[in-house]
């Protein structure tokens, strides 16, 4: 999980200091990059970012403080490919909205990217 964290840890960092762009930079850069939510499934980077961009983007005060706890590493196809899952939380007092995330990340060109994430 060592190669594999880093990429939730800097995801988190970027997310706090309100950095979208940073945020989405775990994320593989292509078309088939897709994130379901709720009803709603995005497939495609740049239509991922679009959808943070409208649901948090231009907030003054920045956003809430993204934490990821409980994260459980699976391996599959070989040590190029892994599954993981774990639950997330934004620091916004009194509610803290919390919930769960399934993972899924390859490795390409020597860097972990998130293909698939499915967050409630």
């Amino acid at each position: 999980m060592g190669e594999i964290l880093p990429v939730l840890d800097t995801q988190a960092a970027a997310w706090t200091r309100g950095d979208l762009a940073g945020y989405m930079q775990g994320y593989e850069k292509g078309d088939a990059t897709t994130f379901l939510a709720g009803a709603s499934v995005t497939q495609g980077w740049e239509k991922v970012l679009d959808r943070y961009e409208k649901k948090y983007g231009g907030r003054k005060e920045g956003l809430p403080a993204l934490t990821f706890s409980g994260v459980t590493l699976r391996w599959t196809n070989g040590a190029d490919a892994a599954l993981v899952y774990g639950r997330w939380t934004l620091a916004t007092p009194p509610s803290n909205p919390e919930g769960t995330f399934t993972i899924f990340l390859v490795k390409t060109n020597g860097k972990w990217k998130i293909v698939h994430d499915h967050s409630s």
